[in-house]
């Protein structure tokens, strides 16, 4: 009868705490994240992507045409105004220059004047309003010119991220954001889809980190540009090697496919700087489920991704 009883509290406690230990690990599942990051620069669109050119390739009818020939002119008007409002800076400087000389002459002048009319007790009380008058034009006017110098800097500034070399082979600034924020959308969906899927309501992006790692080197930007996810996607197989060198001829072409895919993600930095701020907007790094794999994967395979080729890329994930 003891051992009867005792059985029952046991079962009793078991299906006491079964529930909230299945509770528990349904919550440690509630919370996803995913490198967007990552999934921007690995998405198959990127393949079209010209790093040194900041653009994508582009193919386009009459219409986009229209388009394209509408905005180069809105360009340069755009950088027109911003030249004319650097000239009315640079005229204000040049009056601010005169204006400044003259002033300073005519208290110089009127010192000297001073000089030779009044005692010399009377000079010395002079002299410390002569100084104080030269004191605070001086910084008057060094004040003056830093505000306008730096106006003209912001156009010069302006001006640079307009400048472009329009082609109509390639998306123009404006398309090109355009583009990659319908790459982000895309990566949303996917990334809300495998939440779904996988019972996770809430999906956290954990790309701060790696842009964060990121840090730009001025010095290998050069040689970083040359790198493009083109041949990542597009290189043939091997199969003449195959024959020659069997297995190796395999290990080494999915090698060669995560070393371009690694030298891929180390540009980001350059190749994502427009659009950073949409891709880090929604950055909370608290735990959860890493899903960026899953998305990619669900990606590659409605893209028809050869299955091997999203291994060797995916695999890149895991390493960073």
């Amino acid at each position: 009868m003891k051992n009867k009883t005792f059985k029952i509290i046991i079962l009793y406690i078991f299906a006491l705490f079964l529930p909230l230990k299945l509770l528990a690990q349904k919550k440690g599942a509630f919370i996803g994240k995913v490198d967007v990051c990552s999934l921007t620069m690995l998405h198959p669109y990127m393949m079209w992507y010209d790093p040194a050119r900041k653009a994508f390739k582009v193919s386009r009818d009459k219409e986009g045409k229209q388009k394209f020939e509408q905005e180069k002119i809105e360009n340069k008007e755009k950088i027109d105004e911003i030249q004319a409002e650097k000239k009315s800076i640079k005229e204000n400087i040049q009056k601010e220059e005169q204006r400044h000389r003259e002033l300073v002459a005519t208290l110089n002048k009127k010192y000297l004047e001073y000089n030779e009319e009044l005692s010399t007790a009377t000079i010395i009380l002079y002299e410390v309003t002569y100084k104080s008058q030269m004191e605070k034009e001086n910084m008057t006017h060094k004040s003056k010119l830093y505000s306008m110098y730096g106006q003209a800097k912001v156009c010069d500034e302006k001006i640079e991220k307009l400048k472009y070399n329009f082609s109509d082979e390639f998306t123009t600034p404006v398309e090109t954001k355009k583009r990659f924020l319908e790459i982000i959308n895309d990566v949303k969906n996917y990334s809300k889809q495998v939440a779904e899927k996988k019972g996770i309501s809430i999906v956290l992006n954990s790309s701060y980190r790696r842009l964060l790692a990121l840090i730009p080197d001025k010095r290998n930007t050069i040689n970083r540009l040359n790198n493009s996810f083109t041949s990542v996607l597009t290189t043939p197989f091997p199969k003449e090697d195959l024959e020659n060198e069997g297995e190796n001829a395999i290990i080494n072409y999915y090698k060669g496919i995560e070393t371009d895919t690694n030298n891929w993600l180390n540009q980001s930095t350059d190749v994502l700087e427009s659009i950073t701020k949409s891709i880090v907007d929604e950055d909370v790094l608290v735990g959860g489920i890493d899903l960026t794999e899953d998305v990619l994967f669900a990606i590659y395979k409605n893209y028809k991704i050869d299955s091997n080729l999203t291994k060797a890329i995916v695999h890149c994930l895991k390493t960073k």
